[in-house]
């Protein structure tokens, strides 16, 4: 819905409803709000939440103001957006600390915890997670308390801690009465005790978990489930990988985060220029329109030339993805002959001869790409860029921005385009796992790759399963996987 549409709707809002006040309209839009984020538009739900915020403005609402913000600080969350998220639970706790009923302010402060543990801060979130600890007594929710408890029990596993992660997690195993709390409580309570080594209470809870109905908690147990397949040297975890795959395939929200980011800030921008006086607002509106016009440009202009580079380097490359097209549709067509003629004794000697060509091609591929694979990391770790990327990875709390992993991930793809375009081509594997593999080769570490991908370490173990996959799916070996990921 843009942003022509959510004005019209709105309007319309008003007119059937027939409110009177602004407090009955804004609740209205609360409710409009809510319905579109149960329905997962969240860009919309965003907007009708800061319209409603904007009619309590100078209202005694403070509950309803801060259950607001709590709301929007979670969409912000739930999308990435953490550093907007920290403000929304700052701006719920202003208010939440008004009330009498400690539960909403518990929420903003476990709110900006989890905006810190996000960001890979867990010293910073456990401050803010004990002191909504401290107000348990103060909490009529149960199923706020379980939260407290269960973020306490993650951030002492993510710090080491793990009897006091052990501890905290058996009270969230008393207290939770659904399946999905439940599911989650072992999940990470087979994680505490993956740490212990106790291999095979591990597995039992893992299982249990894995019967959740929330897909997160479902492929994390199945992708820890094929790890630790690996570890005990049982032959699942072929399986549980697979299995982790399709979750994962499903689990997508990085569309939400533009989308949502975009919905704010033009709701901020209409907000910003309400204020001013309609003569400046057309003033305003004359540069703007200006301004997108030469931008318009600009961006044709660039783009432009970027398209007349591209399609040289298209050129240059073309000879070889035919080479490695062709050697993809000889392996293939080798290995259905194989897969015909195995059975019979009397080919025999043919299926050899086939199976030691098809040998041959993958030993030639494998080798290629290992060879660019090395001239591409040594060349870049010579480069002046290297040494930049280190210098900003130094210290324990790291953060980068937006603009500084975006730029890094240009220079990093550019400089093994040669790499990229073998994994892409001969093995179709997405952009993003093009990158682990350039990072890896790199050098650099997973909690590295963590704050460069702006990921959990989690999502990059996932992702390294994943990749891990894909080679077996094509090498039938993991001697290249091990090459990179050494």
């Amino acid at each position: 819905m843009n942003h022509t549409l959510k004005l019209v709707s709105l309007l319309l809002l008003y007119i059937f409803t027939g409110c009177n006040n602004d407090v009955e309209r804004s609740l209205t839009l609360y409710e409009q709000g809510k319905y579109y984020e149960e329905q997962q538009q969240l860009d919309s739900a965003t907007y009708f939440y800061r319209e409603s915020l904007n009619l309590l403005k100078n209202k005694n609402e403070s509950q309803k103001i801060g259950e607001i913000y709590n709301r929007l600080g979670n969409i912000f969350l739930q999308t990435d957006l953490y550093e907007k998220a920290y403000e929304s639970y700052n701006e719920a706790e202003r208010y939440n600390s008004l009330l009498t009923d400690k539960t909403n302010l518990s929420k903003s402060i476990r709110g900006m915890g989890l905006s810190f543990a996000y960001r890979y801060m867990p010293d910073s979130a456990l401050n803010y997670f004990l002191k909504a600890f401290e107000l348990s007594d103060f909490v009529n929710d149960t199923t706020e308390i379980l939260l407290i408890n269960n973020n306490l029990s993650n951030i002492y596993c993510e710090l080491g801690q793990y009897e006091k992660a052990l501890y905290y997690n058996n009270i969230v195993l008393t207290l939770s009465k659904d399946s999905i709390n439940l599911c989650r409580s072992w999940l990470t309570k087979a994680s505490i005790l993956l740490e212990y080594q106790q291999y095979d209470s591990a597995w039992y809870y893992y299982e249990l978990g894995a019967h959740s109905n929330n897909i997160y908690t479902k492929a994390a147990c199945y992708s820890a489930l094929s790890e630790l397949s690996q570890i005990l040297q049982l032959p699942d975890s072929s399986k549980y990988l697979k299995l982790f795959s399709i979750l994962n395939d499903s689990i997508d929200r990085c569309s939400q985060s533009v989308q949502v980011q975009s919905s704010d800030q033009n709701y901020l921008m209409a907000q910003t220029i309400n204020k001013h006086k309609y003569s400046f607002v057309y003033v305003l509106a004359i540069f703007f329109l200006l301004c997108a016009v030469i931008v318009m440009f600009l961006v044709y202009y660039h783009k432009r030339k970027l398209r007349i580079e591209r399609q040289k380097k298209d050129e240059e490359v073309q000879g070889y993805k035919n080479t490695i097209q062709e050697l993809y549709i000889e392996m293939k067509t080798l290995q259905q002959e194989i897969d015909s003629i195995k059975d019979c004794e009397k080919n025999l000697s043919e299926s050899t001869q086939k199976y030691e060509r098809l040998k041959e091609i993958e030993d030639n591929i494998i080798a290629n790409i290992n060879n660019v694979a090395i001239n591409c990391s040594t060349n870049f770790m010579r480069s002046h860029e290297y040494k930049q990327i280190k210098e900003k990875l130094r210290g324990t709390c790291v953060e980068l921005t937006k603009k500084e992993r975006e730029n890094i991930y240009s220079t990093v793809m550019k400089a093994f385009e040669p790499l990229t375009q073998y994994l892409s081509t001969f093995m179709n594997m997405a952009t993003d796992d093009c990158f682990l593999c350039c990072l890896a080769l790199l050098g650099f570490t997973s909690k590295d790759c963590a704050v460069l991908r702006c990921v959990t370490w989690n999502a990059i173990r996932s992702q390294k399963n994943r990749i891990k996959t894909k080679f077996i799916e094509v090498f039938h070996t993991l001697e290249l996987y091990d090459s990179i990921f050494k």
